[in-house]
Parts: C-alpha cells; structure tokens; sequence
C-alpha cells in the first residue's frame, strides 16, 4: 500500500482521494472545493428504523361513497413540501492526520445530541458510539471550511480503526490507494450517521457485491 503514513493520511494524501472520488461518482453527487479540502454531500435527512412512530392512529370511521368531484372545480395540487435535510462535509484533521466527518442537519428546529442519536444514528452503533472518549464520538466544533459550529465524528480513534482493515488492501481494487482508503473510511464512519456511498462495500472498497463484506459498520468502537 503507498500511503506514506498509513494507518494515518497526509493531507496531500487526503485531497488526491477526494479528487478521484468527486471524479468517479455520478454528476452532482458532491462538490469539491480547497482551501480546505472538503467534499461535500447533501442528502435527505436519514431516518432511523427504530425510532418508534408516535403518531396517533386514525379512527376507523364507516365508508361512505362520496360524489365523484367536478375536475375542473378542483384547486392544482400542492407541491409536496421539501423534507429535512442533511449536509456532510469530508475534510482532513491536521490533529490526528486522518479524514473527519462533519454533518449539519437541516430541520424546522435545532436537533440536540439525544435527537442525532434517536433520529440519525442507528441503534446497532448507538451505544459503542456514546462510549468514544469522555463525551461520545459525536460532539459539535467549529467547521473549519465556514467557521460555523457543525456535529462531527470525533477522529481520535481513526487511525487504530484503519489499522486493522489493512487486510482489505490488494492490487486488485481497481483505484489508488488514498482513494480506497477513503471510500473504506466512509464506509466505516459515515453509516454510524447516515452518510453511505452507493455501489460501494466495504469488503474491498470498490462496488458493493464483489464479497462477502466485514460488518465494519457495526464496528463503531473505532470511529
């Protein structure tokens, strides 16, 4: 593997990967700029699967058959209203010499630490991620590209994690590799928050299919 620094990534490392990643994904799947580095995402806002539905059930009420309306008597549709979002900025950490992830979700209302946790995180990866250093591996800082306050995945772990996926390393993956580290990474930090690449796995860091895959994901211990 020529990584100069690996499990770390330099940042001369870090912005070759988002160079080639920006180029192979599909048009407007991200943007790129420098100054720093960052690769940005913008998706729908993930919902979690466990997150209990409190909605209050209809009343069951006895059909009727209504009069057919007058179509020309009918005001245009709405347009459905747009839903919450989410940003995701890739970017390097000067600290710890690795890719970090930050994520600003954009909702009616602030969501606070317990709402990222219920709403974006999954439940698999809810408790490893609370247990990261003193505070959790998802806290807030200043986003370095706006200098606005953004939730990240704290890095301070990355390195160890990377480490240990050395093995799915080989000659064959079809790409360079900071850009398989990367899309590895991503792989391993951004499903804990939503972020996924589509077509790729993690087995190999290529398209998704080409194994058996590693599970990684649940692995949140080593974001």
């Amino acid at each position: 593997m020529n990584l100069s620094a690996f499990p770390h990534l330099t940042s001369t490392e870090f912005t070759a990967a988002c160079t080639a990643l920006h180029a192979s994904l599909p048009p407007a799947t991200c943007t790129l700029t420098h100054h720093p580095t960052t690769l940005t995402f913008h998706r729908p806002l993930p919902t979690n699967s466990s997150t209990p539905d409190t909605s209050t059930p209809s009343t069951p009420t006895t059909p009727t058959t209504p009069e057919p309306p007058d179509p020309e008597s009918l005001p245009p549709p709405p347009a459905p209203a747009p839903g919450p979002t989410i940003t995701y900025q890739l970017q390097h950490s000067p600290t710890y010499n690795v890719p970090v992830l930050y994520f600003q979700p954009h909702t009616p209302h602030p969501l606070s630490l317990a709402a990222i946790y219920e709403r974006i995180v999954p439940t698999s990866s809810a408790e490893a991620l609370r247990r990261v250093g003193v505070l959790g591996a998802v806290s807030q800082a200043d986003n370095p590209a706006d200098g606005e306050v953004w939730w990240f995945v704290h890095p301070c772990s990355t390195a160890e994690a990377m480490g240990e996926l050395r093995g799915l390393w080989g000659d064959g993956v079809g790409m360079g590799a900071e850009e398989w580290y990367v899309r590895v990474w991503v792989g391993l930090v951004g499903g804990v928050v939503g972020l996924r690449l589509e077509g790729v796995g993690l087995e190999t860091g290529r398209g998704a299919g080409t194994g058996t895959g590693t599970g990684v994901e649940a692995e949140a211990e080593g974001v």
